[in-house]
């Protein structure tokens, strides 16, 4: 209900680009379940369309997603997308892109080292392993420094950084 709260009421003319489109670039033939959960989170979540790119075939399970390229107001990128050079290319292409892009999972591990340089908002999602590799740090000393590890992330890369565990830590660039 707080959340709910928050969000705005959809007009009576309301449409998918009016609600948004979501983009995935999730899952992978080793991985399809990531696909699959997550077009039908998205499609709960009240977005306006949800618009998918990779191998999984999610149309079966959900005829409402959108297979294919095109149009997209953000992106949620990486989990169970493997480590392939398909999927780097994938990143790339949704890293170059000017909307706002969520990353999790193997796109972490995709990721370039250093600031990305993007206009659009990007936001990581790493737990204390994620983070201990893009940091070149374990996951214990992630984990004994927390505080710091979510700041220097952020800093580092030049985007906002949701560190999860027993209790998340968020940071933006500042």
């Amino acid at each position: 209900p707080d959340v709910r709260a928050l969000l705005p009421e959809r007009g009576r003319f309301a449409h998918k680009y009016s609600r948004g489109v979501l983009g995935l670039a999730v899952g992978s033939e080793r991985y399809p379940g990531a696909a699959l959960l997550a077009a039908g989170a998205a499609l709960r979540s009240g977005v306006g369309a949800v618009r998918y790119e990779g191998p999984v075939d999610v149309v079966s399970a959900h005829p409402e997603v959108l297979q294919a390229e095109g149009r997209v107001q953000a992106w949620g990128v990486g989990s169970g997308l493997g480590q392939t050079d398909d999927a780097r290319r994938l990143l790339t292409r949704v890293l170059a892109s000017d909307v706002p892009v969520l990353i999790d999972a193997d796109g972490l591990r995709l990721l370039p080292k250093g600031r990305l340089e993007r206009t659009a908002p990007t936001l990581l999602t790493p737990h204390s392993v994620e983070a201990g590799v893009l940091l070149g740090r374990s996951a214990e000393e992630g984990d004994a420094r927390r505080l710091d590890t979510v700041r220097v992330l952020a800093r580092t890369y030049g985007a906002g950084v949701l560190l999860k565990g027993p209790f998340s830590l968020m940071a933006d660039t500042d």
